[in-house]
């Protein structure tokens, strides 16, 4: 969680820029909230340790908010950040690979779940019987590792669900296990299934090339929450070891001030001064990598660990040392699988 990471480094977020005092000189102790659509700038200041019992109380309260099975502000920006650092990790990782190797890449994978007759038991029910054992057979038949889902429900109709895999499955394979496990729990008429018999079309499953791609599906699919009916228990869950994924937050170097500068100034950029940051938002149609190498090969080495530490933990344990930045020049000449590092 962001809160749990804001807490784990001891840090009290505090304005960076007075309203009435805007320059560059006021730029020190600033860290800088990198994504692929905008840059924000806070400043950090040190701040007592926060007692165990705080912590405890701080993850109380957002679990309490998480079963309420309706989507809040802050559901939605944890979701927003954790799908973000993973997917567009992943297509990084696709983006400077060598060529030879692409077929043995992790590939997202967009997933829609939906109930085949009327719904007669209730939502917790159904994700337990249902949609946690079609992520089971994911995991176990077809290699998926790590996985998330939203569970949504429109007013007077059934629950289905928004999922995202890290393993391309086939579309015939999808539809035939989400059904054979509809037909264990009344939901689909029971047959044997297979390549010509795969049951009702229930699923759908959606292929996303790009990264902005995959970030525009996540922003339509698993952040809406237009007129939805209220679902019992969580709304939403992944995979463990995503829970704590953050975009990158760095340290903003003097080096950078004048690259900050130059974005303040560029056409098409939106400039917000709030009371404890300020953002920096690009032009609608842009990304990172097409206004600001800078800040780009900094998010580039970012990501670029997190992959290595969430699918090559025995590699990440090597390269944690190294500098990120030279990782992402190996990865651009395309060397890095030729490295001592994996000898």
């Amino acid at each position: 969680m962001v809160l749990a990471r804001i807490l784990q480094i001891g840090l009290l977020i505090v304005s960076v820029f007075p309203k009435s005092n805007k320059t560059l000189e006021n730029m020190s102790n600033v860290v800088v909230k990198i994504k692929n659509s905008s840059l924000t700038m806070y400043r950090e200041c040190k701040i007592k340790e926060i007692t165990e019992k705080q912590k405890i109380s701080y993850e109380s309260n957002f679990q309490k908010a998480h079963s309420k099975g309706v989507m809040t502000d802050t559901l939605r920006k944890k979701m927003t950040e954790i799908l973000e650092t993973w997917i567009s990790c992943i297509y990084l990782e696709k983006k400077y690979m060598p060529v030879s190797v692409k077929s043995f890449l992790w590939y997202p994978t967009f997933i829609t779940l939906t109930l085949s007759k009327e719904q007669t038991h209730d939502d917790n029910y159904i994700k337990k019987h249902l949609l946690f054992r079609f992520i089971e057979v994911l995991v176990a038949k077809y290699g998926v590792k790590y996985y998330f889902w939203r569970a949504e429900k429109k007013e007077g109709k059934r629950i289905h669900f928004h999922l995202i895999v890290d393993k391309y499955v086939p579309w015939k394979s999808i539809r035939m296990e989400w059904n054979n496990i509809q037909s264990l729990n009344g939901y689909h008429p029971t047959m044997a299934f297979d390549d010509e018999r795969m049951g009702f079309n229930s699923t759908d499953i959606e292929k996303v090339s790009d990264c902005d791609g995959a970030l525009h599906y996540i922003s339509k699919y698993c952040s809406k929450d237009e007129k939805n009916q209220k679902i019992n228990g969580h709304i939403w869950g992944c995979s463990t070891a995503l829970k704590n994924l953050t975009v990158p937050i760095v340290e903003l170097l003097p080096e950078y001030y004048n690259e900050v500068e130059r974005l303040r100034r560029r056409q098409g950029c939106e400039v917000r001064f709030e009371e404890y940051y300020e953002c920096i938002y690009f032009p609608k149609g842009s990304n990172l990598e097409r206004v600001s190498e800078y800040f780009y090969d900094l998010y580039t080495s970012d990501l670029l660990a997190t992959f290595e530490k969430l699918y090559n933990s025995n590699t990440y344990e090597k390269i944690n040392k190294l500098d990120f930045t030279e990782l992402v020049e190996n990865r651009k000449q395309n060397s890095f699988f030729q490295a001592e590092l994996w000898t």
